[in-house]
């Protein structure tokens, strides 16, 4: 009885953390919402990403959350001819190096147009090695009726609160970013990318 009560307990403490983290989701997405109504975006293409990126990095708990524009400076063109500009906006740590994380976007950007590309345990894969610094990441398109107008990279998943290392219960670590992590930045990046293309 103790093993399937611990079970349960275990099994309870999973649903409260995976409601707590839909919540915090959905306040997320409501405050983008209001920030584009209440913020003035008639002069800088990034001024809504400059108020949301800081929300957003710390709700999937990245390390570093990099806006990467296109070489035009965010202005969208066709996402098979995009190139890959300086990063822009940078929330976080600054310990991966500007250079890397462009080269990273250049490696995987075509990937990323089909889904959002996640790695983890990056760092032990051999491409890892032409990387230094980056553990994991995430990469997803700022991209709107095939039109590009840059990428979101977050880098490196930080322990939260609650942290539990894996096991039976959690079989995903709270050292890696998944599939609420890609959600929740894929729909900041399509509305910022409406937003650039507007």
């Amino acid at each position: 009885h103790r093993e399937q009560l611990q079970r349960h307990r275990a099994e309870n403490e999973a649903y409260i953390a995976e409601i707590t983290q839909s919540f915090e989701e959905l306040v997320f997405l409501r405050n983008m919402a209001g920030y584009l109504e209440l913020t003035d975006l008639s002069h800088d293409p990034w001024k809504l990403a400059e108020t949301v990126l800081p929300v957003l990095c710390s709700s999937i708990k990245a390390e570093s959350l990099i806006l990467v524009p296109t070489r035009e400076d965010g202005k969208s063109c066709d996402a098979a001819n995009a190139e890959v500009g300086e990063p822009t906006l940078w929330v976080g740590s600054q310990a991966t190096k500007g250079k890397t994380c462009r080269r990273l976007v250049e490696r995987y950007m075509h990937e990323a147009a089909e889904q959002p590309v996640v790695r983890n345990a990056f760092h032990e894969a051999p491409e890892g090695a032409r990387f230094p610094g980056v553990r994991e990441f995430l990469l997803v398109p700022l991209s709107a009726a095939g039109r590009v107008a840059g990428w979101l990279l977050a880098i490196n998943r930080v322990a939260g609160r609650g942290f539990m290392p894996r096991n039976d219960q959690c079989p995903l670590s709270h050292m890696e970013f998944g599939t609420v992590e890609a959600g929740l930045v894929t729909s900041a990046a399509s509305i910022l990318a409406v937003h650039a293309r507007n």
